[in-house]
């Protein structure tokens, strides 16, 4: 249990460094980013990469077509994919880690689907995927017949799931590079299952001096 424990408390440490590096990266330029009308144009910027207003516009669109969620809540969205995107590809790219052709229909359309494509495919109240839906757009793109509104957010949503599986195994090459020894995990163990005696005294302000 003591293992677990320990080995958990890591695996989080990669998401606690990727949000401090944020501070360290995120530079907001509302001043020499700004258009002839004197409007900002330029959201942030993540180590040297920008997102632009129009961009986080254009891809606001996409995503929430026909959807009632507030802009607030859209904007959040877009701005921290991109953040964490951006530094988990470059992480990605120092360690070799990368998602290929195969393993990336197998996570849109195989029997190893996405969270994203849980998420969005699934019934909301069996949980159940609908497969056959998604065999019809696997056709569509294989024979170009997928309608421009529709192929643009799909590329969008690819880049998402590589986004998301790059995450998981970042944070799975760091936790199993962790080693507990044994005599760690038993002393943890040990301090945990180990009674406390102790003695406390009490003394009144008024037998403390001035």
């Amino acid at each position: 249990m003591g293992i677990i424990t320990s080995i958990r408390k890591r695996g989080g440490l990669l998401i606690v460094a990727i949000g401090l590096a944020v501070f360290g990266f995120i530079v907001m330029d509302v001043v020499q980013n700004r258009n002839m009308s004197g409007t900002a144009t330029r959201i942030g910027t993540v180590d040297g990469n920008s997102m632009e207003f129009n961009e986080m516009r254009n891809m606001e669109e996409i995503l929430y077509q026909g959807s009632n969620a507030d802009e607030f809540s859209k904007r959040e969205y877009i701005w921290n994919y991109f953040l964490e995107s951006t530094i988990i590809n470059e992480e990605a790219e120092k360690t070799g880690l990368m998602v290929g052709k195969e393993e990336l229909m197998d996570l849109q359309f195989g029997s190893n689907l996405s969270p994203i494509m849980r998420q969005r495919y699934g019934n909301p109240q069996t949980g159940q995927v609908d497969l056959q839906q998604l065999q019809s757009v696997k056709e569509q793109i294989k024979k170009g017949e997928l309608q421009p509104a529709m192929a643009a957010f799909w590329a969008i949503q690819e880049k998402e799931i590589i986004k998301d599986r790059l995450k998981d195994k970042l944070n799975s090459l760091f936790t199993k590079a962790v080693y507990t020894p044994t005599w760690l995990a038993e002393k943890v163990m040990a301090d945990q299952t180990e009674p406390i005696t102790s003695l406390f005294v009490k003394v009144p302000t008024t037998y403390i001096g001035d």
